[in-house]
């Protein structure tokens, strides 16, 4: 599954430019959600996979219980639409774009008017390639067992001679899964859903996967076949052809958040057989690598593609402030 990690909700007022309009009191008609665990609200609790958080302690904090996020609260989805005070318990929430929650694309109830104020499509362990996250596809074992759960699916595979697919939403699978709505859509605003579609807020976080539950991997091929720079290159590619998609089918204000520090994560750390209180430096300019392309890339659609707006969030900055200033942060 993705990285978790820290989403630090501050640069609000970096998003006003492209948020001028109200309506019934939001800043945005609808937000559409694409990414992977860090936004996944239950979208994987339908599909036969490992990657699922519907069970505890996952949601002890939030108002709906346990719902398939992979926190204990709220997504930064959740607070980037609306925080209601009840949403977290025991805190005083604000609103930022004055949107309920955005609901899971793939739960049977999100149709007809349920999809008007916007559609989550995150799938946690997916990526922006196809075959990113595979290791977690397949039926859930006895839980009880002493062999890695997700070693016993891949022996399962290829015990019956299949391959590593299917039961993910990949990014491509996200963007197919919005032509869905997209049609619903068309069949409930007719002539209005391209308007209503060019004011409303596209919000990606995509790439962790493609490196911790792909590249990094230690049974992966493509350290062979992509160096660190033509495998940044590739995704880069990949993202940037998937961004004009969305704009295709009518996307105009897009928030695409970077990567965070992925040699961070407990996961990293853990194989990198390094002190436990020490992130991976290698990993961590893998990130950087990739933010520095996504930027760029970022600032050229802007360029190219007309009445876009594409905002590039640094979550990496943020995320390194709170691990050098943990103590300013409450943290010890």
């Amino acid at each position: 599954m993705a990285a978790f990690w820290f989403f630090v909700v501050t640069p609000w007022l970096t998003l006003l430019p492209m948020l001028s309009s109200t309506v019934d009191g939001a800043r945005v008609p609808a937000m559409f959600v694409f990414g992977d665990s860090l936004l996944d609200p239950g979208n994987n609790n339908h599909l036969v996979t490992l990657a699922k958080a519907n069970y505890a302690p996952n949601g002890v904090d939030f108002v709906g219980g346990v719902t398939g996020r992979f926190c204990n609260g709220g997504t930064v989805a959740d607070h980037l639409g609306e925080v209601h005070d009840s949403l977290l318990e025991g805190e005083t929430a604000g609103t930022l774009l004055g949107l309920p929650l955005i609901p899971p694309f793939n739960d049977p109830n999100t149709t007809g008017s349920h999809i008007l104020r916007g559609v989550n499509f995150a799938s946690a362990a997916s990526g922006i390639l196809d075959d990113t996250g595979r290791l977690y596809v397949g039926d859930h074992p006895n839980t009880h067992t002493h062999t890695h759960p997700a070693l016993i699916v891949r022996l399962r595979l290829i015990k019956h001679g299949c391959h590593d697919q299917g039961n993910l939403f990949s990014m491509d699978d996200q963007i197919a899964n919005f032509n869905i709505t997209l049609q619903q859509l068309n069949s409930q605003m007719g002539d209005d859903t391209e308007s209503f579609l060019a004011k409303s807020l596209f919000f990606l976080n995509m790439g962790s996967n493609d490196y911790v539950n792909n590249y990094l991997l230690p049974f992966s091929d493509k350290p062979k076949k992509y160096t660190p720079e033509a495998f940044s290159d590739l995704l880069i590619r990949n993202y940037n052809k998937q961004l004009m998609n969305l704009y295709d089918l009518g996307g105009r204000r897009f928030l695409v958040s970077s990567l965070g520090p992925l040699g961070c994560i407990p996961n990293q750390i853990g194989n990198s057989g390094g002190s436990s209180d020490s992130c991976v430096g290698q990993t961590n300019q893998l990130a950087a690598q990739f933010n520095t392309k996504l930027r760029t890339m970022l600032g050229e659609l802007n360029g190219s593609l007309q009445g876009s707006y594409f905002l590039y969030w640094d979550t990496y900055a943020s995320a390194t402030e709170i691990i050098d200033n943990y103590a300013d942060y409450g943290t010890n």
